[in-house]
């Protein structure tokens, strides 16, 4: 019997021992009836249910919980979470990116949760899956959903499903019980729990759930894959994005944005590095949110602090003409985008309104936008991992004479910080056209348009065959010389319409 807790209450109505206890059932707590006091959810495999409410004297018989059939607008986000055998089902909650590339099933326009279960369990790199119908590679919960839109339930499969991560030795079931240094929403990804573990040398594994420890595993945790990391491995590298669905494309948008008064420097301290990188993650989680873009499809090019360009190779505004060098074989890059003004060119007014939470934003660029592929996206997820291992490289490799200059150099751009960065966006095309038919049905559909007569040429494989090559009248009941192996059709002679039955009888 699976237990699981949903965000309880203070308070909670008592419990008999034995109740909920019988096979494929699941006991849950949520104050359903919202009083402050914890009520006890009981569903099974086989679609039964009831409740202990508090509203309700917190009985527990079957009369007093409703058992089996208790109305689900009693406690509608959690019994609108059905129950799969082999997975433990979570409301409220979803495991943020991670996703597999696998298309959920739909059934009158929305998704078959039941059909989705089915491909889950028969997938064995498949630890789960949500309502929306996303197949995920880690099971465990790492942000709280939004409920109101309605309820949305994560599966997490039985038993645990840890994949192998380059550069890291996984232990299933377990965590730590040490307070983590961070923790991030999903595990691949530039920015993710696996590429942030990797780049720091006080970081000794991370775990399914986005946190990250100084220390190994100590602590039994159900559904939670502990990492702990391998010493002189590289990272590994971020998951390829899924392949595109027909009708929708990519385009690509090279942006720029400054502010000032951040207070962000780069220096032999990692934890100031740190920072520096949780104001990345701040600033692209901002931009999902507000404009609706997937967190991974925003990638950070480069990043100008204390006077340095990280990467130094890089030029601001110059970072476009790197998008499809790969498409093109090395052609010549674009020109310069500073030869030509942004595209758009947000006001105070825009970046007050459509980013209040962002820090210190002054100014937020668009300077191109172009066709790109799912390659390009993939490279330069690789490209913006380097990016962060180069911002710590770049401050453990400060000598105490750069510092001072830096802090100069910082003091008098009064904190400011500058980035460069894309954004993938997925548009909708036209559906490519349908294939041509083929020469048999061009040809049958000819000689059902065909007028009353047709010409018959039959090329024969002997001299007696081919003396019967020739117009064909009505009493030409067959041709027997030799087996016929061409035979090409042409409209024209009057008078011929019995041949058309008789050429209906070749197989060709």
């Amino acid at each position: 019997m699976p237990y699981l807790s949903a965000t309880p209450a203070a308070a909670a109505c008592g419990r008999p021992s034995w109740w909920c206890t019988h096979a494929g059932s699941t006991l849950r707590s949520y104050d359903c009836d919202k009083d402050g006091t914890t009520d006890w959810v009981c569903t099974d495999d086989t679609g039964r249910r009831g409740i202990i409410r508090s509203t309700n004297g917190c009985q527990s018989s079957d009369a007093g919980t409703g058992w089996p059939s208790v109305a689900i607008s009693l406690c509608p986000a959690l019994l609108s979470c059905s129950d799969y055998d082999g997975f433990v089902t979570v409301p409220f909650v979803d495991h943020s990116g991670d996703d597999l590339p696998i298309t959920a099933p739909m059934s009158n326009g929305a998704v078959d949760v039941a059909a989705t279960f089915a491909i889950c369990s028969a997938e064995p790199t498949c630890a789960g899956f949500n309502s929306n119908g996303a197949f995920k590679a880690f099971g465990i919960n790492t942000t709280t959903s939004d409920t109101t839109s309605g309820p949305s339930c994560l599966y997490v499969k039985t038993p645990t499903i840890c994949p192998d991560i380059d550069g890291f030795n996984v232990i299933p079931d377990m965590d730590s019980d040490q307070p983590p240094t961070m923790t991030r929403t999903e595990v691949y990804g530039s920015l993710g729990a696996a590429a942030s573990c990797a780049v720091r040398s006080s970081c000794a594994g991370f775990a399914s759930t986005g946190d990250l420890w100084g220390g190994t595993a100590n602590r039994v945790a159900p559904g939670v894959c502990f990492y702990e990391k391998v010493q002189g491995v590289p990272s590994p590298p971020p998951r390829p994005p899924p392949p595109l669905p027909p009708g929708v494309a990519v385009v690509a948008k090279q942006m720029s944005a400054d502010f000032t008064n951040v207070n962000l420097t780069l220096s032999g301290d990692t934890s100031n590095t740190d920072a520096v990188v949780e104001f990345l993650v701040a600033f692209k989680t901002s931009l999902s949110k507000t404009y609706g873009i997937p967190y991974e499809n925003i990638v950070i090019r480069a990043v100008t602090i204390d006077g340095q360009v990280i990467p130094v190779a890089a030029r601001r505004r110059r970072l476009g003409q790197q998008l499809n060098t790969a498409a093109t074989d090395g052609a010549a890059a674009a020109t310069d985008a500073n030869a030509s003004p942004p595209l758009r060119v947000w006001t105070q007014r825009e970046l007050r309104w459509e980013l209040p939470t962002v820090v210190g934003v002054t100014a937020m660029r668009l300077h191109s936008r172009r066709a790109a592929m799912d390659s390009d996206m993939a490279r330069l997820r690789d490209e913006e991992q380097r990016l962060i291992r180069s911002l710590y490289a770049a401050g453990s490799a400060m000598t105490r004479q750069q510092l001072a200059s830096a802090h100069r150099r910082g003091l008098a751009a009064a904190g400011g910080l500058s980035l460069d960065f894309a954004v993938f966006e997925e548009v909708a095309v036209p559906l490519p056209p349908s294939p041509p038919p083929s020469a048999a049905i061009a040809t049958a559909a000819a000689i059902a348009a065909a007028p009353q007569s047709v010409t018959t040429t039959a090329v024969a494989s002997s001299p007696a065959a081919a003396a019967h090559s020739s117009h064909v009248p009505a009493a030409a009941a067959s041709i027997t010389a030799a087996p016929i192996t061409t035979i090409a059709v042409t409209a024209a002679a009057p008078a011929l319409a019995p041949a058309r039955a008789f050429l209906g009888r070749l197989r060709l």
